[in-house]
């Protein structure tokens, strides 16, 4: 008995180490992660792969770049990593297909242009943050320190009832007024006058500059996604472990579920509005654990 209970940890402790492999990514296995779930459009889980001052490239590329393609999305053709230490990067080459005419003026106005074959190679850093490695986003506005960007909009982001933003050709109040929108802008440091560039995207994948006034009904943030899954960010061994919490009561409780179901004319409700509970968080872990292990996105 003792011999099968030491056989029975070892066997337990080795899955642990194997798993636990899983979580120290390397420079490939967190490229493809985030390749992956930027195609898929999760732009808020991909994030979690780029340096926290980048994400509001990140949150730019999505609000203003990705609609000039919108079908476009990224093959990783070849990788490698160069360097060491601080000056460690990812050399990538990406092939961008169903590009666009715009796409491609974006690309060559930001220094990063497509070849004959939509092909693009890029560098990206490798950064260390509290919470692991993470690498630079390289698709966002030149020249521009990412450290120095806000989200702006009136209203605040959970709310519906969002009012337009006014946008000025200069950074004075006899510019003229260039338009106003109701997106989230991109805005950057405000001037000693008050005054704050928002940059957008023209059809034609040309970046341009306006300015919007000091305003307090202007509300600014400096986190660029917030609306991850409840578990987006948990590793694969702690997913694993609630996975096992939540589903074990259901074997080791059954007699207790069969007496809610038939105590009163409620329990039928109470045990299918459990299961469908139930459910649902089972498959939220299961995507985050089938992903961090083999890359694999469940349809939503």
């Amino acid at each position: 008995m003792k011999k099968n209970n030491i056989l029975t940890y070892l066997l337990f402790l080795g899955i642990m180490i194997v798993l636990q492999s899983c979580q120290s990514y390397s420079d490939g296995r967190m490229l493809k992660k985030f390749v992956s779930r930027f195609n898929a459009e999760e732009y808020a889980s991909a994030a979690t792969y780029v340096y926290p001052g980048d994400r509001m490239n990140v949150a730019f590329f999505a609000n203003e770049v990705k609609t000039l393609a919108p079908h476009t999305f990224l093959k990783l053709e070849d990788y490698d990593t160069e360097g060491s230490g601080e000056n460690r990067y990812i050399k990538a080459t990406f092939k961008w297909e169903n590009t666009t005419p715009a796409l491609k003026s974006y690309f060559n106005n930001i220094g990063l242009p497509l070849d004959a074959n939509d092909m693009q190679t890029v560098n990206l850093k490798i950064r260390a943050t509290n919470d692991g490695e993470t690498m630079t986003f390289p698709w966002g506005i030149p020249n521009i320190l990412p450290e120095n960007l806000w989200i702006a909009n009136k209203g605040g982001r959970s709310s519906s009832k969002n009012e337009p933003i006014k946008l000025y050709t200069a950074p004075s109040a006899k510019a003229n007024e260039a338009g106003k929108t109701y997106k989230d802008l991109i805005v950057g440091q405000e001037d000693n006058a008050g005054w704050r560039p928002a940059y957008q995207v023209t059809k034609d994948g040309e970046i341009i500059t306006y300015y919007i006034p000091k305003d307090s009904s202007i509300k600014l943030d400096r986190t660029a996604f917030f609306h991850l899954g409840i578990f987006d960010s948990v590793g694969v061994i702690v997913a694993i472990i609630i996975l096992i919490v939540i589903v074990a009561p259901f074997f080791l409780l059954r007699g207790v579920i069969e007496s809610i179901f038939s105590s009163s004319i409620y329990g039928p409700f109470i045990v299918v509005g459990l299961i469908l509970a139930a459910i649902y968080v089972i498959y939220q872990l299961l995507e985050q654990i089938l992903f961090e292990m083999f890359i694999i996105n469940l349809p939503y």
